[in-house]
């Protein structure tokens, strides 16, 4: 059998080549329950419209043609329509589907069809709406996380080592990854910046917060088809510790630690450093 230090070791050894990044989970209740349902082999990917803050994914799509290159729409018209006659495969590409797909080829293609009139803004928010997002922090031990996320310290943490580079390259089309940034003004995006820089457009679209949620130090998993569901962990990710909350009953310290053992990772519960704001970590025995 396992012991702990072999299970810490192992960790140890995970994250001296990858990122240890953390995921605050609530205790489970009967309507909720995350420590049950937990895969080391799957992450549950939200849609954005369920996050607890209501101006998160809140960014305006605008024509603002006249701040690049394109001295108006038909230029944008022609440029577009040139990518696409160039590149056959530009179909295959995550930013599209078949409505949006087909919506951008026929204005391309019709003098007479203007951008408000074929509705392509509300396509594109639509189609980015479409996308699945996992939240992460590289900080185990913020206060404010544990309260807000964690049933008030009384759930739980999962620790994944994660390789960004690896989860980057060998992901390609189905994942994309960004540290949120924070801003305390709403940016606007011009819809040529989404026409062709959908990789950046999404970046600021998915991953712009205001700064007040900056103590999160947001990292952002982002699925480019699936959402509201488990979805198979991406290379270059794996769990390795769970950790109790302070206030976590030690009944459920014995669940976790079951979940760990079957996971073959090390258990960790938080506790009080004496005389200290501060936490650490110690294993459940």
């Amino acid at each position: 059998m396992n012991t702990f230090s072999e299970f810490e070791e192992s960790r140890n050894q995970r994250l001296l080549t990858s990122k240890a990044y953390y995921r605050y989970q609530p205790k489970d209740t009967a309507d909720d329950s995350r420590l049950k349902n937990l895969s080391s082999e799957k992450i549950w990917f939200s849609a954005a419209n369920s996050f607890n803050d209501p101006m998160d994914i809140r960014l305006k799509i605008k024509n603002h043609t006249y701040r690049g290159p394109f001295p108006n729409e038909d230029s944008l018209r022609a440029a577009m329509k040139c990518l696409l006659q160039l590149n056959p495969n530009a179909r295959d590409h995550w930013f599209y589907d078949d409505e949006l797909f087909n919506k951008i080829k026929k204005w391309s293609e019709t003098e007479c069809l203007t951008l408000r009139n074929i509705g392509l803004t509300s396509s594109i928010l639509r189609r980015f709406n479409q996308f699945g997002i996992a939240c992460f922090s590289p900080i185990w031990d913020n206060q404010l996380m544990w309260a807000h996320y964690a049933s008030s310290h009384q759930g739980f943490c999962i620790e994944y080592s994660v390789k960004p580079m690896k989860t980057a390259l060998e992901n390609q089309g189905d994942f994309s990854q960004f540290h949120v940034q924070y801003s305390s003004e709403l940016p606007e995006l011009c819809v040529s910046e989404a026409l062709f820089c959908p990789h950046t457009t999404l970046e600021r679209l998915l991953a712009t917060k205001h700064t007040d949620w900056a103590y999160e130090n947001e990292w952002r998993l982002v699925h480019y088809s699936k959402q509201n569901q488990y979805i198979d962990i991406p290379a270059g990710m794996e769990i390795s510790a769970l950790i109790a909350g302070l206030k976590t009953d030690p009944s459920y310290w014995k669940q976790i630690k079951e979940k760990a053992d079957l996971f073959k990772i090390p258990a960790l519960r938080i506790k009080k450093r004496d005389y200290s704001y501060e936490l650490e970590m110690v294993p459940i025995t």
